[in-house]
């Protein structure tokens, strides 16, 4: 299926309806409620809100003014649709666009059957968008979606179902003095924002477009293949889907397929929105799996075809934005959860986690996978799998899913867009060091990755092969990168993530301004380029020449490090001489374990999934480092760079105090490293600086060594001590608490003694 948009055309805005529970499990939501409808909707012209309630004595009324809180008992959904449909067939019948808005937190009397009538009728007369608020953990999710699919008739795709608003279970409810009921002023606060970002999301959908479009052909509102997404007739503005890559109006139009991949997400989330809402006000929700499995068929090939359409639409595409949307990607997880696990089955009798399922899934899909699947799951690399490459993170393979029988043996195919160059300054570097580089490829590199690197020994030209270069003089460091930035211009291999490898020795000059016009066509080429050095020291250069060396590297990556998209790259690394092959081997693994960001894994009718933990001191070590590296990135002058690190280090100790220790691997290593990036924060000045640099990459190299894991046992003993800091501190506050309260008894008794001596 190919996603379209139908063209804009006139507009106008809706009428808007808004019926809110009038009962009294209400009583302390309905001010906050009443305050943020009037805050929101003075300014809605065209509107109709009612409470709605039980009749009273000799009267048929429901509907009730919306000012005064009615406070009872019961009420009728049946007579409350019936009454305002009345209403609105008799009074606002001019009005053709309605927008509804349904509040309750409970379920009250309701026959389906009765129902349907009255929708035929209203159905039939206006064009109908609806949405819920749901309140508490008690709200009519399944009534609402039977609302929802009967009488939602004009809406897109793109406009919501369900909000979801706190639960009055998890409030702190009192009696004011004049024994008003009054809830604490933080769960006001938070109340206040939930109905207010609900009415303000509807506000916002009140505009409606008002012509249609006739088409010659078939299209669908959805990826659902039921009766009713199917339609020859679309409204402007619309999202739909067509088997075919053009459609053409009645009147000879031709309407394109969207390449906006804000409309296929739309499409994508809005379709497991509908499927939701079909299935649960059918009561299909024991048949929810399978319906999932072919949404998710018919979603892969949407996909698989909205990235061809752009791709032959526009070839300088970054096409891997689309494959990598982090918004895309969350929906396919959701589909893929509920149509590969039990999930939907289990909350079918549960409506309060059905309505949490519908509302995250419209404000945060990461909510909704956060709260709602247990097991968080994402794609391991194929290349990770078979190679174990997994040093700090636990993984736990759960399963296998779908896997299509075939006649011969499934293979799995790794797609690179990332390609690595290596630039090595064969002018001062030994002979036998260079060999080291050559073995340590061939080492931590398979076929496939070191087919997709390019190795360049830099000497008085840039040569592929280390024989060529003659070391009678060496070309500028300005033309050896500019030669560098040339073969990723010229680079036809649809690649558009490059990481380029700098091992240099000796003294280094650079001007930018040299290599600005070419930085320039590669960024227009949407290219992106990740940079690092590694320093081999020459010890006869000065400290200040190292110094300088190594602000060198710094600005080699500030000025030609373009991907941001992950700070995990070693920013820059300096290591002696003899310490050069045992660190290059770790240097080559950290820098493929970046590179594998960018591999794109594709197995025939496969799908590998995993389970990562990451809440752990590894996790906290990892993020801490990438903090520094950010900052040393960003921050040119040393002395700024000390001080944030002092703020980067109040963050990561008030974290360290709040962390309780855990059994995982490494837990004992990643916590006494943790401390001793702290002892080394406490000693930086503005003459060691660059040696805190170092420091730092032979812990994150500890990351990469699976022999090596040795640690100081006073650096762990002093990292438990920040995490019972807390405790400690808690406790002696309780216990002054105690001392202070039982002086003040102490004290008031004694005064009243002696007063009673007195008298």
């Amino acid at each position: 299926m190919y996603p379209f948009r139908a063209t804009k055309s006139n507009s106008q805005e809706s009428f808007f309806v808004l019926l809110v529970d009038g009962t009294t499990s209400m009583n302390a939501h309905y001010p906050i409620f009443l305050k943020c409808y009037h805050n929101v909707c003075s300014s809605i012209k065209h509107k109709l809100a009612f409470q709605f309630g039980n009749q009273k004595e000799g009267s048929d009324v429901v509907l009730y003014d919306i000012n005064k809180f009615q406070d009872h008992h019961q009420s009728n959904f049946n007579k409350v649709f019936k009454q305002l449909f009345d209403i609105l067939l008799t009074q606002h019948k001019d009005k053709k666009y309605l927008t509804i808005c349904f509040i309750s937190d409970g379920v009250e009397h309701f026959v389906y059957e009765e129902f349907l009538p009255l929708v035929d009728q209203i159905t039939s007369t206006f064009k109908i968008q609806f949405a819920s608020i749901a309140v508490g953990k008690n709200f009519p999710t399944s009534i609402s979606n039977k609302f929802r699919e009967r009488l939602h008739n004009n809406g897109n795709l793109d406009f919501p179902s369900i909000y979801e608003v706190m639960d009055q279970s998890d409030l702190t409810i009192y009696l004011d003095d004049n024994d008003n009921i009054a809830i604490q002023p933080e769960q006001q606060q938070k109340l206040t924002q939930q109905f207010t970002d609900a009415l303000e999301g509807l506000k916002r959908q009140l505009i409606v477009f008002t012509e249609q479009i006739e088409l010659n052909e078939i299209v669908y509102t959805s990826f659902l293949d039921i009766q009713d997404q199917k339609t020859k007739i679309v409204r402007c503005n619309q999202l739909f889907l067509s088997p075919n890559p053009n459609v053409q109006t009645t009147k000879n139009e031709i309407i394109q397929s969207s390449s906006n991949v804000e409309d296929l997400i739309q499409i994508q989330q809005g379709s497991v929105q509908q499927l939701l809402i079909h299935l649960q006000a059918n009561d299909k929700i024991q048949e929810g799996k399978a319906e999932f499995q072919k949404l998710l068929d018919i979603s892969k090939q949407s996909q698989k075809l909205f990235i061809k359409t752009n791709q032959q639409m526009n070839p300088q595409a970054d096409l891997q934005e689309i494959a990598d949307n982090p918004k895309l990607d969350l929906i396919n997880k959701i589909i893929d959860q509920c149509a590969y696990t039990d999930y939907l089955a289990s909350i079918k009798d549960n409506e309060n986690r059905y309505a949490q399922l519908q509302a995250n899934l419209e404000k945060n899909p990461q909510l909704c996978i956060d709260k709602n699947f247990q097991t968080q799951y994402r794609e391991i690399k194929i290349e990770q799998i078979l190679n174990s490459v997994q040093p700090m993170q636990q993984v736990e393979i759960e399963q296998e899913v779908q896997i299509k029988q075939q006649n011969k043996i499934n293979t799995y195919e790794i797609n690179f867009n990332s390609k690595l160059i290596i630039l090595v300054d064969s002018f001062t570097l030994q002979k036998s060091l260079q060999e080291e580089i050559l073995k340590a490829k061939q080492t931590v590199y398979n076929q496939q990755v070191q087919d997709n690197t390019q190795t360049f020994w830099w000497a008085d030209t840039i040569q592929e092969n280390p024989e060529l270069s003659v070391r009678s003089q060496q070309l500028p460091l300005n033309q050896a990168i500019l030669q560098i930035l040339r073969i990723i211009e010229e680079d036809q291999s649809g690649v558009k993530n490059f990481t380029i490898c700098l091992i240099i020795s000796g003294e280094h000059q650079i001007d930018f301004k040299f290599l600005s016009q070419k930085q320039q066509q590669i960024q227009q080429q949407n290219k992106l380029i990740a940079f690092t050095t590694m320093i081999i020291e020459n010890e006869q250069l000065s400290i200040d020449k190292k110094i300088e060396q190594q602000r060198l590297s710094l600005e080699l990556r500030r000025q030609l490090h373009t991907n941001n998209l992950t700070h995990s790259l070693q920013v820059s690394a300096r290591v002696k001489i003899q310490e050069f092959p045992q660190y290059l081997n770790l240097y080559f693994t950290m820098i493929n374990g970046y590179q594998s960001k960018f591999y794109g894994i594709r197995r025939k009718g496969c799908f590998v999934r995993c389970m990562i933990k990451q809440k752990n001191a590894m996790f906290l070590l990892n993020q801490f480092i990438s903090d520094i590296e950010e900052s040393r990135q960003q921050i040119i002058e040393d002395s700024d760079f000390i001080l944030n690190l002092q703020k980067i280090k109040q963050l990561y100790y008030k974290r360290m105090n709040n962390y309780k220790e855990q059994e995982f691997p490494d837990e004992k290593y990643c916590l006494a490293k943790l401390n001793s990036i702290f002892q080394c924060i406490d000693k930086i000045n503005l003459q060691n600086c660059c040696d805190f640099l170092d420091q730092i990459f032979h812990i994150k190299l500890g990351f990469h060594d699976k022999n090596q894991k040795d640690f100081d046992l006073n650096q762990l003993n002093q990292a438990r001590k920040i995490m019972q800091y807390k405790k400690k501190s808690n406790l002696l506050q309780v216990t002054i608490t105690i001392l202070v309260f039982g002086a003040i008894y102490l004290i008031f008794k004694g005064y009243k003694i002696s007063l009673q001596n007195v008298l």
